[in-house]
């Protein structure tokens, strides 16, 4: 590389820098606690995307409001007060984050139901939602039965030397069924059928006291998708549910953002918050579930006040279908 392509590179880079150093300075978002950026270039983001790192970075008891920094010290918000993120959820001031846009469209096509907004957003809704509804969902429930058996034959046959199973793949090839037979009518015959395993399959799961508890609460401590990514369409203001305290020690009870700022719902630590679901957020404890109401906060999700599903006019078309599936 001759020097005057390493200078213009280096210009390039102080550019790039200044830009977005001048786009988040001044802002109040820069005087949210939060831990420290280890890296001047590439600031917490391998906290937020490597697993082993981001447990630890999104379980920190700081605040349900933490300030990030990102590529280049970019401001980011992380977001589990459950005020905020229904206003998020639930206004249209917010769109998915160019990440998450463009997997959704290499995915689902261009203008898809999960990427669109506004109008186009509510006609797709107002197409799809009959498929999903609670009469259409209950009347696949045989396909569903008779899918759980084939996967139950598959992991017999699978664990007759004793071996350890990864069971992802049977899973995914359950899925595959249990869609085709439901939505498509066609049998993809992901999964081989075998009667005994079935009825090893029905033994083991009666044989688990309370099955419904269990798995919501396995829905609450593994989340999915532990962050989902927001970009602000129009300056707007977070309303938070109890007033925190800034670095300069001012107590702020909502913060004004700008267009363009980015922020992550940080839905497996709402998930977590002992604020919300108790002393014992932390441990795994369907026996919660037994409770007239296990979640002390706003009703969120679809179910249970779980973000599992998202919420608010975006929430999952498929969920009852994902939660009847997983039972």
């Amino acid at each position: 590389m001759d020097t005057q392509t390493l200078a213009v590179c280096l210009a390039a880079l102080a550019i790039t820098y200044t830009v977005y150093h001048l786009r988040s300075s001044h802002t109040l978002v820069q005087l949210i606690p939060g831990p420290k950026s280890p890296s001047w270039i590439y600031g917490n983001l391998p906290e937020l995307l490597l697993r082993l790192l981001w447990g630890k970075f999104l379980f920190l008891n700081l605040s349900t409001l933490i300030y990030a920094q990102s590529f280049i010290q970019e401001n980011r918000l992380m977001i589990s007060d459950p005020t905020t993120i229904k206003y998020i959820l639930n206004c249209g001031f917010f769109a998915f984050g160019p990440s998450q846009e463009k997997t959704g469209n290499i995915l689902f096509g261009y203008g898809n139901v999960f990427i669109a907004r506004g109008e186009k957003h509510r006609h797709l809704r107002t197409l799809m939602n009959p498929a999903f509804s609670s009469k259409n969902v209950r009347a696949i429930l045989p396909a569903l039965t008779e899918t759980s058996r084939k996967l139950g034959d598959r992991w017999e046959a699978l664990s007759v030397s004793g071996n350890i199973v990864d069971i992802s793949h049977s899973l995914n090839d359950a899925a595959l069924d249990a869609m085709g037979d439901a939505i498509f009518e066609y049998p993809f015959n992901a999964v081989t059928e075998q009667s005994e395993l079935a009825k090893m399959h029905r033994i083991m799961t009666d044989s688990v006291s309370n099955p419904t508890k269990v798995m919501q609460e396995a829905l609450r401590m593994y989340s999915a998708f532990p962050l989902s990514e927001r970009i602000t369409t129009e300056d707007c203001i977070l309303p938070l549910s109890h007033p925190i305290t800034t670095t300069t020690g001012v107590q702020i009870s909502e913060i004004p953002i700008y267009k363009g700022q980015r922020l992550h719902i940080a839905i497996a630590a709402y998930h977590r918050l002992t604020s919300i679901w108790g002393p014992d957020a932390e441990e795994f404890k369907p026996s919660r579930w037994l409770e007239k109401d296990p979640c002390k906060g706003p009703a969120l999700g679809p179910h249970a006040s779980l973000l599992t599903f998202f919420g608010g006019p975006s929430v999952c078309l498929g969920w009852r279908f994902a939660y009847l599936f997983s039972f």
